[in-house]
């Protein structure tokens, strides 16, 4: 299309000197038709100039055209993986998961329990000895480290 454009545009410039060199030498008839058909080749300059630019949104749409598809396939993958990870997790399965925890806790809490309980005084005093000297050296390194 530019090439077209280009020939067109040298065309026209050689009419209006056609229509000058017949002025020149006065015959203004051939003057005439040098500059209707300078006028023709600019009609057909204006028409590709419309053509051109029907053609650039043509290929503007296309491109947006393939970013909506690009969109789409992207939104259609991501539903497919949610609906895999979601068919792997049923709500049976993280119900029974929870209620395993949950039991998992208590029977841990029991044997806590159980464990406090065979731990004589003198043990028990030890341990909360050695906790509160663990807490100390914890706050004596944490006052050291805010410097």
């Amino acid at each position: 299309m530019h090439k077209y454009q280009k020939k067109i545009r040298y065309i026209t410039d050689l009419e209006t000197e056609a229509a000058k060199e017949a002025l020149r030498r006065g015959d203004k008839g051939r003057a005439l038709l040098a500059l209707r058909r300078k006028k023709y080749q600019e009609s057909l300059l204006a028409k590709t100039d419309t053509q051109l630019f029907e053609l650039e949104k043509l290929v503007g749409s296309i491109d947006f055209a393939i970013i909506q598809k690009d969109v789409y396939y992207g939104l259609q993958q991501g539903t497919a993986v949610l609906k895999a990870i979601n068919d792997e997790m049923k709500v049976e399965d993280v119900e029974r998961l929870m209620d395993n925890t949950t039991d998992a806790i208590a029977y841990q809490q029991e044997i806590s329990d159980l464990l406090g309980s065979q731990i004589s005084n003198a043990d028990a005093e030890e341990v909360e000895r050695e906790l509160e000297e663990m807490e100390a050296k914890v706050s004596s390194l944490n006052l050291i480290g805010n410097f």
